[in-house]
């Protein structure tokens, strides 16, 4: 009678630790083993496969025409800022495959046609909009 008893409470035992351990790993979003396999040696899922080496990047490079338009630009904004008679701190350039335009203001008219002048004068430079207004005291 007595090993009867230690038996079904033996079993029990086994059954309470197996769902402690299956709620535990379901808790740590793992899987509880398969049933007749040691828990202590849970199954090893395989790596995943390596992505292919032509994989394209993560971030694409800027475009090419991209580099070509801000270094245009830049070099005319550094021509307008050489220039005595112009403001080039109140002006904007922005430069589209040589098509270059002004942005801001200018002190005089002078002053704004100055800096059309100076920006087409740029190597690269295939036409400039002029967009600067006249503001006296700019």
């Amino acid at each position: 009678m007595i090993s009867k008893s230690v038996s079904k409470h033996r079993g029990s035992g086994v059954l309470i630790v197996g769902l402690g351990l299956a709620l535990g790993l379901a808790a740590c979003g793992d899987k509880p083993p398969a049933a007749g396999q040691d828990p202590g040696r849970a199954a090893v899922a395989p790596a995943p496969p390596a992505p292919p080496p032509a994989a394209a990047p993560a971030q694409p490079a800027p475009a090419q025409a991209d580099v070509v338009n801000a270094a245009l630009a830049a070099k005319v904004k550094s021509a307008l800022v050489a220039d005595r008679e112009v403001n080039a701190l109140e002006i904007d350039v922005v430069a589209a495959q040589g098509a270059v335009t002004l942005y801001g203001t200018a002190p005089t008219r002078a002053s704004r046609e100055r800096a059309a002048r100076v920006a087409s004068g740029i190597e690269g430079v295939k036409s400039v909009t002029n967009k600067l207004a006249v503001v006296a005291g700019s």
